[in-house]
């Protein structure tokens, strides 16, 4: 769904005209990747993407009633109002794939703020979308070193491991409540480009090959 709300043929940058201002500034990011992997494995004749993400933002721009969220809520409506691109989906199914977190940790937001506001966010998305939503959580998988720092501690003191930890918690709050299913995704080994945040183009389509994975298994066991 193109920022216009129309559908057209998925290509890069996913979220151009998405995020005002950085339009020349995106690269490439998993989720042409993850459909593709999707088609390809042949359970799903078609992927209809909605991307709504906006960079740097924190994380309270997402709970409901913040800017970011509502422009979330505002997409989906669009793509409701005007429907699928396609009347032969052999396998409807409604996926949110959540990645965020750095801007809130280099702002030294607490690990435990962190947490409930995500879980916050991900009620709200339920609310949106409908209990038959399959969640993913993207771990976060940068590291801090382009702000001086040797290991996964940032100049500030706030530990990545900390911040990952907390996604997983939230993770499984929503878990115990939501019958939709959500799954946690990990990056293992992930290639930084030199900020020591955004992962690189190939590390981008790893990453979406393993969103893709994580969504076949859950397909495949329910």
């Amino acid at each position: 769904l193109t920022a216009d709300g129309f559908w057209e043929i998925a290509r890069e940058p996913l979220h151009f005209g998405i995020e005002k201002g950085n339009d020349g500034k995106l690269g490439v990011g998993p989720g042409l990747s993850m459909a593709r992997g999707l088609v390809d494995s042949g359970v799903f004749g078609k992927v209809e993407l909605i991307p709504c993400a906006q960079g740097g933002t924190s994380i309270r721009r997402w709970i409901y009633g913040g800017d970011a969220f509502e422009s979330m809520v505002k997409r989906i409506k669009q793509s409701r109002i005007i429907g699928s691109n396609s009347t032969e989906f052999s396998t409807p199914a409604t996926v949110y794939v959540w990645y965020q977190g750095e801007t809130d940790m280099h702002n030294n937001m607490s690990p435990y703020d962190y947490e409930h506001l995500l879980i916050r966010h991900l009620l709200n998305a339920i609310q949106l979308m409908g209990d038959d939503v399959f969640i993913i959580v993207v771990i976060l998988c940068s590291d801090t070193k382009s702000k001086g720092g040797n290991s996964s501690m940032d100049v500030e003191g706030v530990d990545l491991r900390s911040y990952q930890n907390a996604q997983r918690r939230a993770a499984r709050a929503i878990r115990n409540v939501h019958p939709g299913g959500v799954s946690v995704v990990e990056l293992p080994s992930p290639e930084l480009m030199e900020d020591g945040i955004h992962l690189t183009t190939n590390s981008q389509k790893r990453l979406g090959g393993l969103i893709s994975e994580a969504i076949l298994y859950h397909h495949r066991a329910v």
